[in-house]
Protein backbone atom coordinates (compact mmCIF):
# COMPACT_ATOMS: atom_id res chain seq x y z
CA UNK A 1 0.00 0.00 0.00
CA UNK A 2 1.58 3.54 -1.18
CA UNK A 3 1.91 5.93 1.82
CA UNK A 4 1.58 9.71 0.34
CA UNK A 5 3.54 11.81 1.99
CA UNK A 6 2.54 15.50 2.97
CA UNK A 7 4.10 18.51 0.77
CA UNK A 8 6.23 20.62 3.07
CA UNK A 9 4.71 23.88 3.58
CA UNK A 10 6.08 26.59 1.12
CA UNK A 11 7.65 29.12 3.38
CA UNK A 12 9.27 32.81 2.85
CA UNK A 13 12.79 30.91 3.30
CA UNK A 14 11.72 28.27 0.90
CA UNK A 15 10.62 30.61 -1.53
CA UNK A 16 13.91 33.24 -1.34
CA UNK A 17 15.85 29.86 -2.52
CA UNK A 18 13.63 28.80 -5.24
CA UNK A 19 14.00 32.55 -6.43
CA UNK A 20 17.23 33.58 -6.00
CA UNK A 21 16.20 36.27 -3.92
CA UNK A 22 17.23 37.35 -0.42
CA UNK A 23 14.29 36.83 2.70
CA UNK A 24 13.64 40.12 3.29
CA UNK A 25 13.07 40.90 -0.46
CA UNK A 26 10.47 38.17 -0.65
CA UNK A 27 8.68 39.27 2.78
CA UNK A 28 8.66 42.62 1.76
CA UNK A 29 7.31 42.18 -1.63
CA UNK A 30 4.45 39.37 -0.03
CA UNK A 31 3.60 42.32 2.47
CA UNK A 32 2.76 44.53 -0.14
CA UNK A 33 5.67 46.80 0.61
CA UNK A 34 8.04 46.00 -2.62
CA UNK A 35 7.73 49.94 -3.62
CA UNK A 36 8.54 51.62 -0.27
CA UNK A 37 11.62 49.43 0.05
CA UNK A 38 12.79 50.32 -3.60
CA UNK A 39 11.92 46.91 -5.41
CA UNK A 40 11.31 46.48 -9.05
CA UNK A 41 7.44 46.15 -9.85
CA UNK A 42 8.43 43.38 -11.93
CA UNK A 43 10.25 41.55 -9.26
CA UNK A 44 7.32 41.94 -6.73
CA UNK A 45 4.63 40.52 -9.42
CA UNK A 46 7.08 37.51 -10.05
CA UNK A 47 7.53 36.54 -6.32
CA UNK A 48 3.84 37.14 -5.59
CA UNK A 49 2.83 34.71 -8.73
CA UNK A 50 5.63 31.78 -7.75
CA UNK A 51 3.92 32.04 -3.74
CA UNK A 52 0.28 31.78 -5.52
CA UNK A 53 1.52 28.67 -7.24
CA UNK A 54 3.34 27.31 -4.48
CA UNK A 55 0.54 27.43 -2.04
CA UNK A 56 2.13 29.90 0.15
CA UNK A 57 0.29 31.28 3.42
CA UNK A 58 0.86 33.44 6.26
CA UNK A 59 2.14 32.10 9.13
CA UNK A 60 -0.34 33.67 11.76
CA UNK A 61 0.82 31.77 14.15
CA UNK A 62 3.91 33.47 14.78
CA UNK A 63 2.16 36.96 14.93
CA UNK A 64 -0.17 35.63 17.73
CA UNK A 65 2.60 34.98 19.60
CA UNK A 66 3.71 38.05 19.59
CA UNK A 67 0.60 39.80 20.21
CA UNK A 68 -0.06 37.39 23.64
CA UNK A 69 3.74 39.00 24.88
CA UNK A 70 2.41 41.48 27.47
CA UNK A 71 6.39 42.98 28.13
CA UNK A 72 6.37 46.41 26.89
CA UNK A 73 7.92 47.80 24.19
CA UNK A 74 10.92 50.39 24.79
CA UNK A 75 11.73 53.38 22.76
CA UNK A 76 15.52 55.20 23.75
CA UNK A 77 16.76 58.12 22.52
CA UNK A 78 19.21 60.76 23.97
CA UNK A 79 18.32 64.36 23.58
CA UNK A 80 21.58 65.68 22.77
CA UNK A 81 22.50 62.90 19.87
CA UNK A 82 18.65 62.73 18.15
CA UNK A 83 18.09 66.57 17.74
CA UNK A 84 16.10 68.20 15.12
CA UNK A 85 12.92 67.41 13.07
CA UNK A 86 13.95 63.80 11.21
CA UNK A 87 14.54 62.02 14.48
CA UNK A 88 11.60 63.28 15.83
CA UNK A 89 9.65 62.69 12.74
CA UNK A 90 10.93 58.82 13.08
CA UNK A 91 9.93 58.57 16.75
CA UNK A 92 6.64 60.23 16.28
CA UNK A 93 5.71 57.69 13.20
CA UNK A 94 6.93 54.42 15.62
CA UNK A 95 4.75 55.62 18.17
CA UNK A 96 1.63 55.74 16.49
CA UNK A 97 1.98 52.64 14.54
CA UNK A 98 2.18 50.77 18.11
CA UNK A 99 -0.51 52.56 19.55
CA UNK A 100 -2.39 51.24 16.12
CA UNK A 101 -1.93 47.40 17.17
CA UNK A 102 -2.22 48.63 21.62
CA UNK A 103 1.67 47.50 22.09
CA UNK A 104 2.78 49.04 25.66
CA UNK A 105 5.82 51.66 25.12
CA UNK A 106 8.05 52.77 27.48
CA UNK A 107 10.00 56.16 26.19
CA UNK A 108 13.34 56.92 27.90
CA UNK A 109 14.88 60.03 26.96
CA UNK A 110 18.68 59.41 28.02
CA UNK A 111 22.33 58.30 27.19
CA UNK A 112 22.35 54.66 25.73
CA UNK A 113 23.63 52.85 28.32
CA UNK A 114 21.48 54.86 31.29
CA UNK A 115 18.47 54.46 29.02
CA UNK A 116 18.83 50.70 28.69
CA UNK A 117 19.39 50.17 32.15
CA UNK A 118 15.76 52.34 32.93
CA UNK A 119 13.67 50.31 30.21
CA UNK A 120 15.00 46.69 31.93
CA UNK A 121 13.88 48.51 34.87
CA UNK A 122 10.41 49.27 33.41
CA UNK A 123 10.10 45.45 32.38
CA UNK A 124 10.71 45.91 28.30
CA UNK A 125 12.69 42.96 26.45
CA UNK A 126 13.10 44.82 23.03
CA UNK A 127 13.84 48.58 22.33
CA UNK A 128 14.36 50.46 19.81
CA UNK A 129 17.14 52.86 19.83
CA UNK A 130 17.41 56.26 18.45
CA UNK A 131 20.38 57.25 20.02
CA UNK A 132 23.90 57.04 17.71
CA UNK A 133 25.08 54.02 18.84
CA UNK A 134 28.93 52.40 17.75
CA UNK A 135 30.89 49.25 19.18
CA UNK A 136 34.02 50.80 17.96
CA UNK A 137 36.59 50.38 20.22
CA UNK A 138 40.48 51.80 20.78
CA UNK A 139 42.10 50.83 23.77
CA UNK A 140 41.81 47.72 25.84
CA UNK A 141 40.66 49.73 28.65
CA UNK A 142 38.15 51.07 26.09
CA UNK A 143 36.65 47.63 25.32
CA UNK A 144 36.99 46.56 29.34
CA UNK A 145 34.62 49.87 29.98
CA UNK A 146 32.45 49.32 27.03
CA UNK A 147 31.73 45.53 28.08
CA UNK A 148 31.61 46.25 31.30
CA UNK A 149 28.87 48.71 30.31
CA UNK A 150 27.12 46.19 28.17
CA UNK A 151 26.85 43.71 30.54
CA UNK A 152 25.40 46.21 33.25
CA UNK A 153 22.80 47.26 30.90
CA UNK A 154 21.98 45.16 27.84
CA UNK A 155 22.65 41.78 28.14
CA UNK A 156 18.85 40.50 28.82
CA UNK A 157 17.27 43.25 26.25
CA UNK A 158 16.98 42.95 22.77
CA UNK A 159 17.99 46.07 20.89
CA UNK A 160 16.84 47.61 17.27
CA UNK A 161 19.94 50.18 17.17
CA UNK A 162 18.50 52.29 14.00
CA UNK A 163 21.03 54.47 14.32
CA UNK A 164 24.10 52.01 14.01
CA UNK A 165 27.91 53.39 13.16
CA UNK A 166 29.59 50.86 11.01
CA UNK A 167 33.22 51.08 10.48
CA UNK A 168 35.94 49.39 8.33
CA UNK A 169 37.27 46.89 11.16
CA UNK A 170 33.95 46.22 12.87
CA UNK A 171 34.36 44.08 15.75
CA UNK A 172 30.50 43.61 17.12
CA UNK A 173 30.81 42.76 20.65
CA UNK A 174 27.32 42.82 21.90
CA UNK A 175 25.06 39.53 20.45
CA UNK A 176 21.93 41.06 21.26
CA UNK A 177 21.92 43.75 19.25
CA UNK A 178 20.16 44.48 15.85
CA UNK A 179 22.34 46.65 13.60
CA UNK A 180 20.59 49.56 10.79
CA UNK A 181 22.95 52.20 9.69
CA UNK A 182 25.70 53.80 7.61
CA UNK A 183 29.27 53.43 7.02
CA UNK A 184 30.04 56.97 8.29
CA UNK A 185 33.86 56.65 7.64
CA UNK A 186 33.64 55.52 4.78
CA UNK A 187 30.80 58.27 3.58
CA UNK A 188 33.24 61.07 4.76
CA UNK A 189 36.15 59.28 2.97
CA UNK A 190 34.56 59.24 -0.53
CA UNK A 191 33.23 62.97 -0.37
CA UNK A 192 36.92 63.90 0.69
CA UNK A 193 38.78 61.83 -2.11
CA UNK A 194 36.08 63.13 -4.78
CA UNK A 195 36.34 66.90 -3.62
CA UNK A 196 40.08 66.37 -3.96
CA UNK A 197 39.64 64.91 -7.20
CA UNK A 198 37.68 67.59 -8.36
CA UNK A 199 39.43 70.39 -7.22
CA UNK A 200 43.34 68.95 -8.57
CA UNK A 201 44.21 68.71 -5.12
CA UNK A 202 44.07 71.41 -2.26
CA UNK A 203 42.75 70.63 1.13
CA UNK A 204 39.59 70.61 3.57
CA UNK A 205 38.74 71.10 6.75
CA UNK A 206 37.21 68.52 8.56
CA UNK A 207 35.59 67.31 11.79
CA UNK A 208 36.73 65.36 14.86
CA UNK A 209 33.99 62.98 14.60
CA UNK A 210 34.60 62.24 10.62
CA UNK A 211 36.12 58.94 11.17
CA UNK A 212 38.55 58.84 8.40
CA UNK A 213 42.54 58.12 8.30
CA UNK A 214 44.00 61.71 7.73
CA UNK A 215 46.39 62.98 5.34
CA UNK A 216 47.88 65.72 6.28
CA UNK A 217 48.74 66.77 2.93
CA UNK A 218 44.79 67.42 2.38
CA UNK A 219 42.96 67.20 5.67
CA UNK A 220 42.83 70.02 8.74
CA UNK A 221 40.64 68.22 11.42
CA UNK A 222 38.50 70.37 13.49
CA UNK A 223 37.36 69.91 17.36
CA UNK A 224 33.97 69.16 17.32
CA UNK A 225 33.64 69.01 21.00
CA UNK A 226 30.23 70.66 22.32
CA UNK A 227 29.80 71.46 25.77
CA UNK A 228 28.35 73.84 28.01
CA UNK A 229 30.52 76.67 27.45
CA UNK A 230 30.92 75.89 23.83
CA UNK A 231 27.33 75.67 21.56
CA UNK A 232 27.73 74.42 18.57
CA UNK A 233 26.56 77.60 16.80
CA UNK A 234 29.56 79.01 18.28
CA UNK A 235 31.94 76.27 17.38
CA UNK A 236 30.84 76.89 13.69
CA UNK A 237 31.52 80.65 13.84
CA UNK A 238 35.12 79.31 15.71
CA UNK A 239 35.66 77.44 12.29
CA UNK A 240 35.07 79.87 10.17
CA UNK A 241 37.75 82.34 11.74
CA UNK A 242 39.81 79.44 11.76
CA UNK A 243 39.63 79.04 7.83
CA UNK A 244 40.10 82.74 7.20
CA UNK A 245 43.23 82.55 9.21
CA UNK A 246 44.41 79.62 7.20
CA UNK A 247 43.37 80.43 3.75
CA UNK A 248 45.91 82.63 3.75
CA UNK A 249 48.28 79.45 3.83
CA UNK A 250 46.27 77.09 2.08
CA UNK A 251 44.30 76.48 -0.18
CA UNK A 252 40.96 75.63 1.46
CA UNK A 253 38.71 73.89 -0.94
CA UNK A 254 35.75 72.29 1.40
CA UNK A 255 34.35 72.26 4.93
CA UNK A 256 32.77 69.20 6.16
CA UNK A 257 31.42 70.02 9.77
CA UNK A 258 29.78 66.57 10.74
CA UNK A 259 26.77 68.71 12.38
CA UNK A 260 24.10 71.21 10.75
CA UNK A 261 24.10 73.31 13.74
CA UNK A 262 27.78 73.95 13.59
CA UNK A 263 27.24 74.69 9.42
CA UNK A 264 24.60 77.35 10.76
CA UNK A 265 27.17 79.42 12.30
CA UNK A 266 30.35 78.46 10.07
CA UNK A 267 28.01 80.30 7.07
CA UNK A 268 26.89 83.20 9.49
CA UNK A 269 30.59 83.87 10.09
CA UNK A 270 31.77 83.10 6.39
CA UNK A 271 28.89 85.41 5.30
CA UNK A 272 29.85 88.17 7.75
CA UNK A 273 33.40 87.92 6.49
CA UNK A 274 32.25 88.51 2.25
CA UNK A 275 33.32 84.68 2.22
CA UNK A 276 31.45 82.97 -0.91
CA UNK A 277 29.92 79.76 -0.92
CA UNK A 278 30.42 77.53 -2.50
CA UNK A 279 32.62 79.15 -5.04
CA UNK A 280 35.02 80.25 -2.33
CA UNK A 281 34.49 77.53 -0.54
CA UNK A 282 32.16 74.41 -0.38
CA UNK A 283 30.72 73.26 3.27
CA UNK A 284 29.28 69.86 3.22
CA UNK A 285 27.37 68.84 6.62
CA UNK A 286 25.45 65.53 8.60
CA UNK A 287 22.41 64.91 9.84
CA UNK A 288 19.98 66.33 7.18
CA UNK A 289 18.23 68.66 9.72
CA UNK A 290 15.15 70.11 7.87
CA UNK A 291 16.16 74.07 8.77
CA UNK A 292 19.71 73.85 6.80
CA UNK A 293 17.13 74.73 3.43
CA UNK A 294 16.36 77.95 5.36
CA UNK A 295 19.48 78.99 5.47
CA UNK A 296 21.48 81.86 3.85
CA UNK A 297 23.17 79.28 1.56
CA UNK A 298 21.11 76.44 1.77
CA UNK A 299 22.86 73.48 3.30
CA UNK A 300 23.94 70.32 1.56
CA UNK A 301 23.70 67.81 3.93
CA UNK A 302 23.43 63.98 4.75
CA UNK A 303 22.33 61.78 7.42
CA UNK A 304 21.07 58.15 8.41
CA UNK A 305 18.06 56.94 6.78
CA UNK A 306 16.27 56.71 9.87
CA UNK A 307 12.23 56.87 8.69
CA UNK A 308 13.66 53.46 6.40
CA UNK A 309 14.89 51.90 9.28
CA UNK A 310 12.27 52.32 11.72
CA UNK A 311 9.53 51.09 9.42
CA UNK A 312 11.93 48.14 9.05
CA UNK A 313 11.94 47.31 12.67
CA UNK A 314 8.19 48.03 13.01
CA UNK A 315 7.39 45.46 10.25
CA UNK A 316 9.51 42.70 11.85
CA UNK A 317 7.91 43.62 15.48
CA UNK A 318 4.26 44.16 14.44
CA UNK A 319 4.12 41.14 11.36
CA UNK A 320 6.79 39.00 12.60
CA UNK A 321 8.62 39.82 8.93
CA UNK A 322 12.23 39.18 8.51
CA UNK A 323 15.19 41.06 9.80
CA UNK A 324 18.94 41.11 9.18
CA UNK A 325 20.73 41.71 11.80
CA UNK A 326 22.77 43.83 9.64
CA UNK A 327 21.57 46.22 7.36
CA UNK A 328 23.98 48.78 6.31
CA UNK A 329 22.31 51.60 4.42
CA UNK A 330 23.09 53.90 1.34
CA UNK A 331 22.80 57.45 3.48
CA UNK A 332 20.51 60.15 1.91
CA UNK A 333 21.77 63.26 0.90
CA UNK A 334 19.82 66.50 0.62
CA UNK A 335 21.60 68.09 -2.13
CA UNK A 336 21.42 72.43 -2.14
CA UNK A 337 23.53 75.25 -2.66
CA UNK A 338 26.29 74.97 -0.65
CA UNK A 339 28.15 71.93 -2.04
CA UNK A 340 28.67 73.27 -5.62
CA UNK A 341 27.55 70.29 -6.81
CA UNK A 342 25.97 70.18 -10.42
CA UNK A 343 23.22 67.13 -10.97
CA UNK A 344 25.44 65.34 -13.19
CA UNK A 345 27.97 65.07 -9.64
CA UNK A 346 25.62 64.58 -7.33
CA UNK A 347 24.75 61.52 -9.77
CA UNK A 348 28.40 59.87 -10.07
CA UNK A 349 28.68 60.56 -6.32
CA UNK A 350 25.78 59.00 -5.49
CA UNK A 351 26.43 55.93 -7.66
CA UNK A 352 30.64 55.38 -5.56
CA UNK A 353 28.25 55.38 -2.62
CA UNK A 354 26.12 52.60 -3.82
CA UNK A 355 28.77 50.73 -5.19
CA UNK A 356 30.57 51.17 -1.85
CA UNK A 357 27.74 49.80 0.54
CA UNK A 358 27.22 47.43 -1.80
CA UNK A 359 31.05 45.72 -1.40
CA UNK A 360 30.35 46.16 2.18
CA UNK A 361 27.27 44.02 2.92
Amino acid sequence: MAVSTPAKRATITSIARELGFGTSTVSFCLSGKAAQYGIKAETAQLICAHAAKVGYVVNSAARQLRDQNTAPLGILFDPQMSAGAMPMQALSHALTELNKRNIEVRVVAAPTWEGTVQLQQLGCKEAIVFSAFTETVGSQQDLANSLEQYHSAAENIKLFCINYSFHHQEQPLFPNIIRLGIHRGMVNQALSDYLLKQNNGGMIMISSWSKIDPDKQHHIIMDQQINADNSPYELGRVWAQHYLALRKKHRIIAIMSGDDRISAGLLAELLANQVKVPQDVRVISFDNLDFGGCLPVPLTSWGVPLQTHVQMVLDHILNNQPLPERVLSIPEFSWRCSSGFTPLEQQEFMQIITNLCKNQR
